[in-house]
């Protein structure tokens, strides 16, 4: 008797686990850590950005023998410092759009810093910087989560991924208000990812690709795909796209550093 009761707990228990949900995301969580940037502070490399210029808003037929043309920005990125911003450690990083040569534009441009969460690099802070007197124009702070602040950086795509388990998956705040709950503006995306294998300096590595997508107000979606490789910086390639047709694509350059050798020259996806 004894024996059939133990036999019938451990059919139940059986039941009850089976019947559980299975999070799935364990393994996909742990392959995404993997290709999380390793920062530190006086670290620095450069992004190349390419952007094709749009058409003037005038009646079409005036657009006649109208040609689009590139235009192609460098912006350097340095890690100051830690600094903590409401209670949360975050690395400083400035962001110094470059000429081509990488020497500084010869007229007065703004520059950028933006603070990303030690804990999972999530973005906190963006803050858009006078070049001359170094003062904050205008700054703004963003939830934990993948957020899109590309608007608060000029051409850059600044579409930032969140790494850490708990922070891809949450929903906007909201707030009460005297007519009932109201909905906070947010940059939140949604985020996808899978694993890919892409072809460098004629080698098959892995790599990570990430897609966050927003729909501002009902606006035209925005999209901003990020492919990551192990031991980079940043991404090592990215696309930013909204609108009807309007796209930006952005690669990590190499450096002459011995240990920067590895950054590809471009990102072929394996047919």
């Amino acid at each position: 008797m004894k024996h059939r009761n133990i036999r019938g707990a451990l059919f139940a228990f059986v039941l009850v686990v089976g019947s559980m949900p299975v999070h799935a995301a364990d393994g996909p969580v742990l392959k995404r850590m993997e290709f999380k940037p390793t920062l530190s502070t006086g670290g620095t490399w450069k992004v190349e950005v390419e952007k094709m210029s749009e058409a003037p808003d005038i009646p079409k037929e005036r657009l006649t023998g109208w040609k689009p043309t590139k235009s192609t920005v460098v912006y350097q990125f340095t890690v100051e410092a830690l600094e903590d911003i409401n209670m949360e450690s975050c690395y400083r990083i400035h962001i110094d759009p470059k000429t081509l040569d990488g020497k500084p534009y010869s007229i007065p441009v703004p520059y950028f810093r933006i603070y990303l969460r030690q804990a999972g690099l999530t973005l906190k802070k963006v803050e858009r910087l006078n070049s001359k007197t170094n003062h904050v124009q205008a700054s703004r702070l963003f939830e934990s989560g993948p957020v899109d602040a590309t608007d608060w950086v000029s051409d850059l795509p600044l579409a930032v991924p969140a790494f850490q388990e708990g922070q891809f998956d949450q929903e906007p705040l909201v707030k009460k208000s005297k007519g009932g709950i109201e909905h906070k503006s947010s940059d939140r995306c949604s985020q996808k990812e899978e694993t890919a294998r892409i072809r460098v300096d004629g080698k098959e590595i892995e790599a990570l690709k990430m897609t966050l997508e927003q729909n501002r107000n009902g606006d035209s979606l925005r999209r901003a795909t990020l492919t990551w490789v192990k031991g980079n910086p940043w991404w090592t390639e990215a696309t930013y796209e909204w609108g009807e047709g309007r796209k930006y694509s952005a690669k990590l350059l190499k450096d002459d550093k011995e240990d920067r050798k590895g950054i590809p020259d471009l990102v072929i996806p394996e047919k």
